[in-house]
């Protein structure tokens, strides 16, 4: 909405399943538009804005379906978020050379995170979801 350029996403086919792909970096970005579009459910509101403060508080659904549906939603809608794919990758070590260049001098990311994003799979979900909602776990790790 500020018409800001966002980082690309970098996404690696994955071999032998067209239209599928793991996210080697973007991920946040990806969960962060899929809260705030209402995918998901609180949406995620917006906060802590000091350039745009009149949308702080606000959801996708109060802007694009209220009563001025205005300049704001069609700049969302519209902004190009560019996107690399690896394809024909031979082994995941050329994914783990593309994810560490794409994230060394930054924050340090562990080798879960990359286990996380090369393998998939609902009980990884489920151990993201039960550790980030869990009270225990939170007060016991911080």
């Amino acid at each position: 909405m500020l018409n800001l350029p966002i980082p690309q996403l970098v996404l690696a086919e994955i071999a032998g399943t067209k239209g599928k792909y793991l996210v080697i970096d973007g991920k946040q970005r990806l969960l962060a538009l899929q809260k705030f579009s209402g995918q998901t459910q609180p949406p995620l509101r917006l906060r802590g804005l000091t350039v745009r403060t009149d949308l702080n508080g606000r959801t996708w659904k109060s802007i694009s379906e209220g009563e001025a549906r205005h300049d704001d939603a069609t700049a969302f809608e519209n902004c190009p978020i560019r996107t690399t794919i690896v394809r024909g990758y031979k082994s995941e070590r050329a994914l783990y050379v593309i994810f560490h260049r794409l994230n060394s001098g930054s924050v340090a990311l562990s080798p879960q995170e990359l286990r996380h994003v090369l393998h998939p799979g609902p009980f990884i979900d489920f151990a993201f979801d039960f550790s980030q909602e869990s009270q225990v776990f939170i007060e016991l790790l911080g």
